[in-house]
């Protein structure tokens, strides 16, 4: 296996039923990203400032991060596009 996921879409498919899944899942390993969040996220914010970089964001913008997980990079996004600019971010 490479390590994909694979979801094939056909009548036995209940998304409800995924979704709540998928929240148990994240809601299990929320306090381990609590515990290390501040640590992980020092490590990342290369990684979220060169994605802003890369997506010429700039005051004033309109920026969409979807799947933000607990919320990198819309938080430093949100911080340049300023008071007239606007950031939706979202995730399950």
């Amino acid at each position: 296996m490479d390590g994909r996921i694979s979801i094939t879409m056909n009548s036995e498919f209940d998304p409800d039923k995924f979704k709540a899944n998928q929240r148990q899942s994240w809601d299990s390993v929320a306090d381990g990203w609590q515990k290390w969040w501040k640590t992980f996220e020092n490590g990342a914010q290369q990684v979220s400032d060169r994605l802003i970089e890369l997506a010429g964001i700039r005051p004033g913008h309109r920026v969409l991060d979807i799947a933000t997980g607990i919320g990198e990079p819309a938080i430093s996004a949100a911080k340049i596009v300023g008071k007239d600019g606007h950031v939706t971010a979202t995730d399950i």
